[in-house]
């Protein structure tokens, strides 16, 4: 049955689920999660933040009991050509010598990261590009005993900053919260009238 007859108005209870389902995408943000051992090394076109709320995450765990996978990665986030990357490394560690890690927009590399500065961290800075490159240099296709976290987002919107080893934008999520308080109103009234 779709629909309900109660008191003189129909209620369609088949409408209900689609609006909750709805309120999911209030955001619409592009939340991308990179592996640099894993296949978005893969991805030949790179990454595009586009809107204020979009992030790229780009990170590596330790994996000590793993097939020996690829010596190399690279990574490329992009944005409109009129926007810059902002990016904040959150923690690196090395577990072993024998990786280099770079962050660059080509004209320069930003950073370069290896066992000998090791456990660093939180790390901040703005690309000179509309884009960033994270790169991995392994000694051998074995060595995978680093861990590596950064948020990456174009300069729209809150800036990224650290909190209790949790990568946050400095928005506000009440904001959010508010628009889908106003969506549930909005619905119930709805659902109340049709």
């Amino acid at each position: 049955m779709s629909c309900l007859y109660l008191q003189g108005t129909f209620c369609y209870i088949g409408l209900v689920p689609i609006l909750f389902s709805l309120l999911s995408l209030v955001d619409g943000a592009k939340n991308y999660s990179v592996d640099l051992q894993g296949p978005g090394c893969d991805t030949v076109d790179g990454y595009f933040l586009k809107d204020k709320n979009d992030t790229a995450v780009v990170f590596s765990l330790p994996l000590s009991n793993a097939m020996p996978g690829r010596d190399r990665c690279e990574v490329l986030v992009k944005t409109d050509v009129t926007r810059k990357i902002q990016y904040v490394l959150e923690s690196i560690k090395f577990n072993e010598c024998g990786i280099d890690i770079y962050i660059s927009d080509d004209k320069n590399t930003n950073h370069h990261f290896q066992c000998s500065n090791a456990n660093i961290g939180p790390v901040f800075g703005k690309s000179t590009e509309n884009y960033l490159r994270v790169r991995t240099r392994l000694a051998t296709s074995g060595t995978r005993h680093f861990e590596f976290k950064m948020q990456l987002k174009n300069d729209l919107g809150p800036a990224l900053y650290v909190e209790q080893t949790t990568i946050k934008a400095t928005s506000s999520f009440s904001k959010l919260a508010a628009n889908r308080q106003q969506i549930m109103i909005l619905i119930l009234i709805t659902w109340f009238y049709v």
